[in-house]
């Protein structure tokens, strides 16, 4: 028989072509999906894992966190409502003159600013905004809403022209940097935009609207930060005319002057921003009332509209401090951009050449301002010297320098405080306050009861503020002429002092103690030093308001152990941990040594600027040791080879679900460790695990966003969570108002009930672990992720994020609170070498995340933390086991999950070796990079094997008390099943291999025939 032909060749050739290149496209998807299955099982909302139910146990005993709704609509509507009270009791009214605000409802308004057609509902980055058009409240949807207040729509649309035609930055009014994209950048941008429009250039139309629309003119002052860069703090050197990033443009200031000349009744001012503005010109330009909204998320601006009306009466307190001059905190001097001069020859990593150093210790926010206000009273220090006048117009002044103190929020209602009594348990380390709390006037609203605390100081002694937050609580709705009396509950040592230098653990020392209550610090310090004789006639006027000295008591302390508080709540000794993050550990005696600020000398002790700070050899050394491209990292010392003494494999003998609620001591966590495989030791201790079948742990998968749960997908039946025939459906959870607006309301009853619907969204948003909430500080207002964290205040923080985590881990959900530690700063941020005094780390960084991560009642906590990308000193978050393993874990007793922020490449400086000897739990990847590292090195390393296990012990304790048990009993079992995607890859493997090959054979037999055919005709 002759072969023939069969089609052309140039036909095979290109079907070969085709065939080949969809395979390689198939084989490398393949090869991603599986790198990245974890986070494409979560966006998808597919699981890689299906149980195989025992039927005899009933449905509803599988379900361990059950939901409190019917269907994903009502759990949806219910965080959209919560979200609504939250911007509600979370808008801080910070001016009301002659009563402006509220308006009438109705009243015509004109809305100037470009972001009030486009407002920052949130940050960039995991912070970023998710939901959809149709469910997102803009400002026209919020006051068109039932008829709230009629917008000068002429002057609104011109807006929305102007956007649609691009005439403005990307995403609003936000920074740009070199690279072109805020997030991911790594140098603070060179080059920002504020987006507005000069109002002389608006049409004659537009012009001519504002006599309709006169009731009231609104400048809606919008800025934002984001992930990855931080806020431009300098003006450039190729327009030095250009202002702080926080300060007015030359347009806005147009726009203020059209305000204040035109034909407007009221003149409003409304804050659309996470970071703390100037402000000064609200004088200037004849403002009635400013009201701070942050980033209302997706439902929020509809409270914002309420308020104007008055259906919301505000009762937010501010969080931060704000400042006259965003530069007047000691802090700012050392924010930015340092290198070390020999960085670049002796550094191996890139991101570890720079360094910032905490040159303020603890003198950050009000404990800053409010102190030095107290010394200038007191006419000690040097108070009021010229170092860190920013806004004064001689020496330093207080009420040129604050706008604003930390604390303060107005009412439409007025509201009287008395503080009742003052009761000092020594022996139970407690102090009681009773305070009655009365509406005098006005419509039903809320009170904030601020209760302060200042310890006795003597100059030269150990640091501390002239007065610190350290308990509160807020009403409930009183009418007029209601009353009500709170009582707060105070652990002392909430006013111990970290003596770093000499005791090197917590004081409380003898002398007097002033408890005070005040709308706001500098209120309760002048409460305080009314209390102590102090008038503004017998200080030459430098105390500014006279003080109640009925709000302040006074208690003389001489008789108990001022060291009493040097033992944790385990009973381990509270000692230095963090010698090597001073930056004097490494420059003692050299010219680079850090004099810390101290109120004995407010002038002599200004900090310095750090720049050009040569590295010493230890440094460089210290810092290299942690750094590894050789995979084998110095600071690591192999175990023994021999591990034979670890059993994995282990036949069958406990479920997952059948440790619920087992102490984490329990004797038979050895036995489930046991049964696990190295492949699954080593699989658990990812995020976005697969699951492991020997113990019946289903897959999970953890979900971003400190300001939400930023799930795209609700599962229609929430019982359903872990099996593999859930069903979906595209609706994203809800985008909540910024955590500076949760922090704001000074509610932990609310709060809680925030964690409890972001707990619902996890039951049916198709995941268990939540990235949120966060609880870095405010350290300076330039950080571009301040809109993901709470407060300039420590006390504050930790309990906004103690009671959001209560509520969401009630539902189930294995939270990550994160950056811990130090982390106030995006530029250089993953590497960056960051130092600080031990006093201010665990005084104000740490305690932001000690009440969270410390059990309480019912051993309730944070059973997860996520370390951060700095590095504290010389050493990164997670080789340091001063954190982990002696502080988290000795001092706190925190038994949760620790994760590293995302990692993916394990010969880089987050080092797993070490990361597992300090204590970290788990690598933020779902990739396969750190198992292929580990696993030819685990069988071979004891202490290695050992770290790991005791990692996995972690992570099976906290998963066997979420929602990842829902759907199983003890009897059921976890197989592996393969998902669509991986099916469909796997099909088009197979085909286009098939394709290929035949059509590559066919090319070869056409090219192959004709020279057979030709040969014989030669015959």
């Amino acid at each position: 028989m002759r072969l023939t032909k069969i089609g052309k060749p140039g036909l095979w050739r290109s079907i070969a072509a085709a065939a080949g290149f969809l395979l390689v496209l198939s084989i490398g998807g393949t090869a991603v999906t599986t790198e990245w299955s974890g986070y494409i099982n979560g966006y998808l909302g597919v699981s890689s894992t299906q149980i195989v139910q025992d039927e005899s146990v009933s449905d509803d005993a599988r379900i361990h966190y059950k939901s409190e709704f019917a269907k994903y609509q009502d759990a949806l509507e219910n965080a959209r409502s919560v979200a609504r009270q939250i911007q509600g009791e979370g808008s801080a009214l910070l001016l009301n003159n002659d009563s402006a605000l509220p308006l009438s409802k109705g009243a015509k308004v004109t809305v100037f600013g470009y972001a009030s057609a486009d407002p920052a509902l949130g940050g960039s980055g995991s912070g970023a905004t998710r939901a959809g058009e149709e469910r997102r409240i803009d400002l026209e949807k919020a006051f068109d809403n039932g008829g709230k207040l009629q917008m000068n729509k002429t002057l609104y649309n011109y807006y929305k022209e102007q956007i649609a035609a691009g005439n403005k930055a990307k995403d609003g009014q936000i920074i740009r940097s070199e690279g072109g994209s805020g997030f991911g950048a790594t140098a603070i941008p060179k080059d920002y935009v504020v987006s507005e429009l000069d109002p002389d250039g608006f049409p004659a139309d537009v012009k001519s609207s504002y006599n309709e629309y006169s009731d009231a003119a609104i400048f809606f002052f919008s800025r934002v930060g984001g992930e990855g860069a931080d806020l431009i703090k300098e003006n450039a050197t190729d327009s030095p005319t250009r202002p702080k990033y926080l300060a007015l443009t030359a347009e806005e200031e147009a726009i203020l002057e059209t305000i204040k000349n035109g034909p407007f009744k009221k003149k409003i001012v409304i804050l659309n921003t996470m970071n703390t503005p100037e402000l000064g010109w609200l004088e200037e330009y004849d403002i009635d009332a400013c009201l701070h909204i942050g980033a209302p998320g997706e439902a929020g601006m509809d409270a914002v509209a309420d308020i104007l009306i008055g259906d919301v009466n505000p009762s937010a307190r501010v969080s931060d401090t704000y400042a006259t001059d965003s530069f007047s905190s000691p802090a700012m001097v050392n924010f930015g951009e340092y290198k070390y001069t020999n960085g670049d020859a002796d550094i191996a990593r890139n991101n570890s050449r720079y360094y910032i150093s905490y040159n303020e210790g603890i003198y950050i926010g009000y404990r800053y301002y409010e102190t030095r206000y107290e010394d200038a009273v007191l006419g000690q220090g040097n108070a009021t010297s010229a170092a860190g006048a920013w806004a004064s117009a001689g020496n330093w002044n207080y009420d040129e320098e604050v706008m604003f103190p930390f604390g303060y929020g107005l009412s439409y209602s007025e509201f009287s405080q008395t503080l009742d009594s003052v009761e000092w348990d020594t022996s139970e380390k407690t102090a009681t306050v009773t305070v009655t709390v009365k509406n005098v006037s006005g419509p039903a609203g809320k009170d904030v009861v601020e209760v302060y605390g200042q310890a006795p100081y003597t100059a030269g002694g150990i640091e501390k503020s002239s007065v610190q937050l350290i308990g509160y609580a807020k009403t409930d709705m009183l009418d007029e002429g209601d009353e009500q009396t709170v009582t707060i509950d105070i652990d002392m040592s909430e006013m111990a002092s970290y003596d770093y230098a000499n005791a090197k653990t917590y004081l409380l020392e003898n002398g007097d103690y002033y408890f005070a209550i005040g709308n706001g610090a500098h209120e309760a310090i002048n409460n305080i030093l009314a209390a102590k004789g102090k008038t503004p006639e017998n200080t030459d006027g430098v105390m500014d308001a006279v003080g109640d000295e009925d709000k302040a008591v006074k208690i003389t302390k001489s008789n108990f152990d001022e060291d009493e508080y040097s033992k944790s709540v385990t009973g381990k000794d509270i000692t230095n941990r963090f010698d090597a993050t001073d930056l004097n550990y490494y420059t003692e005696g050299t010219s680079d040594e850090v004099t810390y600020l101290s109120r004995s000398d407010w002038s002599g002790t200004w900090p310095k600027s750090m720049d050009n700070m040569t590295a010493s050899d230890k440094l460089v050394a210290d810092i290299n040791a942690h750094y590894s491209t050789s995979n084998n990292p110095a600071a690591y010392e192999k175990g023994d080879s021999d591990t034979s003494g670890f059993i994995s494999g282990a036949e069958f003998k406990y479920s997952l679900v059948s440790m619920m609620g087992a102490d984490y001591d329990d004797e038979r966590w050895e036995d489930v460790l046991n049964q696990l495989t190295v492949a699954e030791l080593l699989d658990l201790t990812r995020q976005g695990r697969p699951g492991a079948m020997s113990v019946a742990l289903p897959s999970t998968t953890a979900i971003d966003g400190p300001d939400g749960y930023r799930s795209g997908k609700y599962i229609t039946d929430y019982t359903k969570l872990n099996s593999s025939d859930k069903t979906t459906t595209d609706v994203s959870c809800v985008a909540w108002p910024a955590e500076v607006v949760v922090a704001d309301t000074w509610n932990t009853e609310l709060c809680e009930e925030m964690g409890k619907a972001v707990g619902e969204e996890g039951l049916w948003g198709g995941g268990v672990g939540w990235y949120g909430p966060a609880a870095n500080i405010h350290r300076t207002p330039y950080s571009g992720r301040n809109h993901e964290y709470y407060s300039e205040d420590g006390f504050l923080s930790g309990a906004t994020a103690e009671a959001v985590i209560h509520g969401a881990t009630s539902k189930g959900l294995v939270i990550y609170i994160k950056h811990c530690v130090l982390n106030d700063m995006e530029l250089h941020r993953e590497g960056v070498c960051t130092f600080s005094n031990e006093q201010a780390i665990r005084e104000i960084y740490l305690k932001a995340f000690q009440a969270p991560c410390t059990p309480g009642e019912n051993d309730t906590c944070a059973n997860g933390v996520m370390g951060a990308f700095n590095l504290l000193g010389a050493t990164w978050s997670g080789h340091h086991s001063g954190l982990w393993l002696e502080v988290l874990r000795g001092e706190w007793g925190y038994t949760g999950n620790i994760t590293t922020d995302f990692g993916q490449d394990p010969s880089g400086y987050m080092e797993p070796q070490l990361a597992y000897e300090a204590g970290t739990t788990m690598f933020c990847t779902s990739g396969t990079a750190f198992y292929e590292y580990l696993e030819p090195l685990i069988e071979n390393d004891a202490k290695l094997y050992g770290n790991m296990r005791e990692a996995a012990h972690h992570i099976l304790y906290n998963f066997a008390n979420s929602a990842a048990m829902n759907g199983m009993a003890p009897t059921d079992k976890v197989v592996t099943v393969r998902t669509w995607y991986q099916n469909a890859l796997l099909a088009i493997t197979i085909v286009t291999a098939v394709v290929f090959a035949a059509s590559a054979l066919m090319a070869l037999a056409q090219a192959y025939l004709p020279a057979k055919k030709d040969e014989k005709e030669d015959k």
